[in-house]
């Protein structure tokens, strides 16, 4: 067997320890064969990552948000220490520059792809958009450690979720608009303005009418409109809605006026809370 076979065998090994693939990748790029010993590299890291991903079973854990960070801390740990090798034996060379990248990008959707079928594709429909969330913002979490050196996956990992992070979203949505609904029809609509002649202090015209609206009191319906985008807004972060808010709004997806007005609500209501 020849030394580059010899050293092709070693690097394909599973037992292969990351000191000694290093070692076989650097003498096969030694020896004239870079392109080889680069795919090698990055095919020991995708091997290594699937035996981790397999002992991790969707039936054995109970929670989504725990399996969701389970799987992401496999992917992304797995994707760092490809980049390290990548660069402790190739540098900067822009032979090789671009494919680790592309190597990652891959491996990123793939994570997106199992946490879509195993998690989100189920509480999206249910309107779970506490757990849809959680598990869209541990992903981002891992992902903003790998931005640090230049690799930048978030716009990957928000593309694949957007439909079900929107589904979620509808659906609680929709839920609010028909509470709040069924309580409107029945609420008391008496506004309490203040008393004919009294010109409340500092009102002057242009601020008169935030100043009366200031004094007048919520319906029940309104006091249950809010308690519920609070419980919608609580489990969100801030740039999350964000995402969510400009999404709607450059696909023109079609919602009620109800709906719309709840989007507002609800970035401006995070604005605040946080």
């Amino acid at each position: 067997m020849k030394l580059a076979e010899q050293l092709a065998y070693v690097a394909s090994q599973a037992s292969t320890s990351g000191v000694e693939l290093r070692s076989a990748v650097q003498a096969l790029k030694k020896l004239g064969d870079g392109p080889h010993a680069h795919k090698l590299l990055l095919n020991s890291h995708r091997h290594s990552l699937i035996e981790n991903i397999c002992a991790i079973c969707p039936s054995s854990v109970s929670n989504g948000g725990a399996f969701t960070a389970a799987l992401a801390h496999q992917f992304f740990s797995v994707i760092a220490q490809a980049e390290n090798d990548s660069l402790m034996v190739f540098g900067d060379e822009p032979a090789y520059a671009s494919e680790p990248v592309t190597w990652a990008v891959k491996e990123t959707e793939a994570l997106a792809l199992m946490v879509k079928r195993h998690v989100l594709a189920t509480s999206a429909a249910s309107g779970g958009l506490r757990l849809a969330s959680e598990c869209v913002q541990t992903c981002l979490g891992h992902c903003s450690l790998l931005e640090a050196r230049g690799l930048a996956l978030s716009p990957i990992l928000l593309k694949l979720f957007r439909p079900c992070i929107e589904e979620a979203l509808t659906n609680n949505l929709k839920r609010i608009e028909q509470s709040s609904s069924s309580l409107a029809v029945v609420d008391d609509w008496m506004l309490v303005y203040p008393p004919p002649g009294v010109r409340p202090l500092g009102a002057n015209g242009s601020s008169l009418g935030s100043a009366i609206a200031s004094q007048l009191t919520l319906s029940t319906s309104a006091h249950r409109y809010n308690s519920m985008v609070q419980v919608i807004v609580s489990p969100l972060r801030y740039g999350l809605i964000q995402y969510l808010f400009h999404s709607f709004k450059r696909h023109k997806v079609h919602r009620s006026r109800k709906v719309s007005y709840s989007l507002h609500t609800i970035r401006n209501s995070r604005c605040a809370y946080e």
